[in-house]
C-alpha cells in the first residue's frame, strides 16, 4: 500500500496540464452534481480523488518529507477545483483548508 500512497503524492505534468478545459466547465455553469461528477472524473485520471474523498489525510503521509509532498499535491488539487468555480463561489471556499474541506463545504 506505501507504493500506492508515494504515486499519489507525485505531481507530473498531467497533474495540472488540460486546465483551461476545466474551466470551461465551471460550478457556475453547470448543477452541483454535475460539477461534481465532472471534477470527480479529472481528479480520478490525475490520480488525485483520494485528496477530496478523504482517503488520504495528511496524517496519513508520514514523514515530513512526505507531508511537504502532500501539501503540494493538496495545493494543486485545491487550485483545480477553484479554477472550476465562478468567482462568487471561489471566494465562499477560499479559506478552506484542503481540497477536502472545499469539497465538504459544497
Amino acid at each position: 500500500m506505501a507504493t500506492r500512497k508515494s504515486h499519489l503524492l507525485t505531481l507530473v505534468p498531467s497533474s495540472v496540464r488540460g486546465s483551461a478545459s476545466i474551466r470551461s466547465r465551471s460550478l457556475i455553469g453547470l448543477k452541483l452534481r454535475e460539477w461534481v461528477n465532472d471534477m470527480t472524473e479529472t481528479l480520478i485520471s490525475r490520480n488525485k480523488l483520494a485528496f477530496v474523498d478523504g482517503t488520504l489525510p495528511r496524517s496519513a503521509a508520514g514523514s515530513a518529507d512526505r507531508r511537504y509532498a502532500w501539501d503540494r499535491c493538496d495545493a494543486t488539487v485545491k487550485g483545480l477545483l477553484k479554477m472550476a468555480m465562478s468567482r462568487e463561489v471561489r471566494n465562499s471556499v477560499r479559506t478552506a483548508t484542503t481540497a477536502r474541506a472545499i469539497r465538504l463545504d459544497l
